[in-house]
């Protein structure tokens, strides 16, 4: 009676083993949820989910074209103090261009916590001007690359940019080049920050597509965007080795 009962416990070890394997071989077969692997060091951001239930998570970027653009955001500013990106220095209305107005923003952005990137009013209007009417995709590119590389640097889980108008191009810039830099940290790492933007009239963020903007049917005056935006495509694609000129 004890052999048999000893077997009996035997036979109940065995089959739970095998029942255990048999779990670990189903768990295996289930699609797996890990994003791609990070060779190149791009960004790889915390679960969606997660930064809702832990704001200290989020890290934001704020990327505009011009001093002053950030007026409509005071409050949101001192709320979330994210890392500024300023394309140009700009200019006192109806003054010289040296007459620059970064100062005031940076006093304004300073005093709310704000924390300014490299990319902070490091062209002048006439530079930028001039680049969109002749240059090729070199600088542009370059420029998308240096806010993609700060996205990744700062851990950058949230963008807000200043929503296109389709009658400034200089304006419209950090849009276009956004998108080219969330649609190559997508390609090389397989996951982006969440965008969203803001309109003077209305400072409450909207959550956005990022893409859109490469895809636009550009009008005058912001024609001249259209190739720019070619040019990103293939650069956000994973073409490290553009066109030579924006005409190509």
């Amino acid at each position: 009676m004890g052999r048999t009962e000893s077997a009996l416990g035997l036979d109940h070890a065995a089959a739970r083993r095998r029942e255990s394997t048999a779990a670990r071989r189903r768990e295996s077969r289930q699609p797996c949820d890990r994003r791609p692997s990070n060779p190149r060091g791009l960004l790889d951001c915390a679960p969606l989910s997660s930064l809702t239930s832990n704001p200290s998570l989020v890290s934001t970027v704020l990327v505009l074209a011009r001093p002053g653009e950030e007026a409509p955001l005071h409050e949101w500013l001192v709320a979330h103090q994210p890392w500024v990106v300023i394309l140009t220095h700009g200019s006192a209305p109806g003054g010289p261009e040296g007459d620059s107005t970064l100062e005031t923003s940076r006093l304004a952005l300073a005093q709310r916590g704000a924390r300014e990137s490299s990319l902070f009013g490091r062209h002048n209007e006439s530079e930028i001007q001039r680049r969109l009417d002749d240059e090729g995709p070199t600088f542009w590119i370059e420029l998308a690359r240096e806010i993609a590389e700060l996205f990744v640097v700062t851990q950058c889980t949230h963008v807000v940019v200043r929503a296109s108008t389709g009658i400034d191009a200089i304006r419209d810039l950090p849009r276009l080049l956004v998108d080219a830099a969330l649609a190559r940290i997508s390609r090389d790492a397989g996951q982006v920050p969440l965008l969203e933007e803001f309109h003077d009239e209305d400072p409450a963020l909207s959550r956005v597509a990022f893409g859109a903007s490469l895809w636009t049917r550009f009008e005058p005056p912001c024609a001249k965007l259209a190739p720019i935006a070619h040019a990103l495509i293939a650069w956000s694609g994973g073409n490290d080795s553009p066109p030579t000129s924006l005409g190509d």
